[in-house]
């Protein structure tokens, strides 16, 4: 076996060991799991990194694009109570620029040939995950990005000033964009038992 192969195969058993602890501790989206142990399984030299469902957050941050000032008010990878908008809200110093977010899932699959990783990318797309992409190869590798297209932004503060003030239709809108991009992921499921049930021969 290649030196490069075998680097490879050794990487993906401890990401595989890592990802099953990390399953049996909760601290993998359940939704998500059926999704990883499928590609897993179907590509030898393929293996999933950090991967999500989808996500709701709460940010604050002094101007926008300041990274390194932003802080986290609030993050669910659920539905989320209008109570427990407010109570995020409560924790926001300079109410500058504070806006809430509901993310759609967002999956990374590393693979060892470009092949693999343009299939992946492929059936991606046909299940609507619309802002996907391959990363440039790295230490042999390419980095396949499953991104769903759903999403929203909701200015909260600006300036200073409130610009949504119902914790409530806050909590609405999240929940509802949340809940179509995780419906993605069935369709994804789907898509990816049948584009590789040809590959048998990669297991």
């Amino acid at each position: 076996m290649p030196q490069n192969v075998e680097s490879f195969v050794r990487e993906k058993e401890r990401r595989l060991s890592q990802l099953r602890e990390e399953i049996v501790r909760g601290l993998v989206d359940k939704e998500v799991v059926p999704v990883l142990e499928l590609i897993n399984r179907s590509f030898k030299y393929c293996y999933t990194t950090s991967s999500c469902s989808g996500r709701i957050v709460i940010i604050e941050a002094p101007e926008p694009g300041d990274k390194p000032g932003a802080r986290l008010l609030g993050k669910w990878h659920r539905k989320v109570s209008g109570k427990e908008v407010a109570e995020a809200l409560k924790q926001a110093r300079s109410r500058m620029l504070v806006w809430a977010s509901a993310q759609g899932p967002l999956l990374h699959v590393a693979c060892m040939d470009f092949e693999s990783a343009s299939t992946i990318l492929r059936t991606g797309h046909l299940a609507g995950f619309k802002h996907s992409c391959i990363h440039v190869a790295y230490g042999g590798r390419w980095v396949v990005e499953l991104r769903s297209a759903e999403r929203i932004d909701i200015p909260i503060y600006f300036q200073g000033k409130r610009v949504v003030d119902d914790p409530l239709l806050i909590a609405e809108v999240l929940n509802y964009y949340l809940g179509l991009g995780k419906s993605r992921i069935p369709r994804l499921l789907r898509a990816l038992a049948v584009v590789l049930s040809g590959a048998a021969d990669q297991k």
